[in-house]
């Protein structure tokens, strides 16, 4: 039973490792005016490029929940993708960041 017990513990300690610190990311775009748009496609580009969503046209925006690391800080980065009726992706738009910070403040100093 204690070796359950055990094992039950650092699994939900590596769950909460895994999953980490979680926030919304709102996104804006100007609209293709091209007659033959069919939707935006938006990747996160911090490390690697990876499909954050995708949105029919003539939507110009989206929230994207983010998960990060607990006790890290960095920004999360995107870019937008024009995509039409034939499937053709246009280059990639600017790319956009949201700073996070999600490391614990320094301990006070010199308690009396």
């Amino acid at each position: 039973m204690k070796r359950v017990l055990l094992a039950m513990a650092a699994v939900a300690a590596l769950a909460a490792m895994a999953f980490g610190a979680s926030f919304d990311v709102e996104l804006a775009w100007d609209r293709n005016t091209e007659p033959n748009m069919k939707e935006y496609k938006i990747y996160r580009t911090d490390g690697s490029r990876a499909p954050a969503g995708t949105v029919s046209h003539p939507t110009t925006g989206i929230k994207i929940g983010v998960t990060v690391p607990d006790g890290t800080e960095g920004a999360v980065k995107f870019v937008a993708t024009a995509v039409d009726q034939a499937g053709n992706e246009s280059r990639d738009s600017n790319e956009v960041s949201r700073p996070f910070d999600y490391r614990a403040p320094d301990a006070p100093a010199n308690l009396r």
